[in-house]
């Protein structure tokens, strides 16, 4: 039995037209669009980012990534590695953090992207 197993199924929301077109307030403000289990899409003027609200012990915020750059259904999928760690007793945000920081040598190989962005961020800082 997996951890997945052990965490209750959750009812999806969100479709990918529905993402498509989420926009955020006509004021400006930022809005949320839920998917169940606790991930939503914060859409904001600048962007639509994918989030995860989960609790240990307290309650937190893991950003899962940026939309079209992460479609819904890796977003899912992360959400659901997300709740395995948690069903775990893992702290995801923790998870992700050292991930990240492990890589420094191979910063190329980070668990989320992350690093190797930077990494070519400051590649092309060299080449100016």
């Amino acid at each position: 039995m997996t951890a997945n197993q052990d965490a209750k199924p959750c009812k999806r929301k969100l479709t990918d037209s529905l993402v498509r077109v989420a926009k955020p307030y006509k004021d400006g403000k930022t809005r949320n669009y839920s998917d169940g289990g606790g991930m939503y899409l914060h859409v904001i003027t600048t962007g639509k980012f994918w989030r995860y609200n989960y609790r240990f012990p307290k309650q937190k915020t893991l950003s899962i990534g940026k939309y079209p750059e992460i479609s819904l259904r890796q977003a899912r999928e992360r959400h659901e590695e997300a709740r395995a760690l948690l069903a775990r007793g893992i702290d995801p945000s923790a998870y992700k953090f050292q991930g990240i920081t492990t890589n420094r040598d191979n910063p190329r190989s980070g668990e989320y992207g992350f690093t190797a962005f930077g990494v070519q961020r400051a590649d092309d800082r060299t080449r100016l």
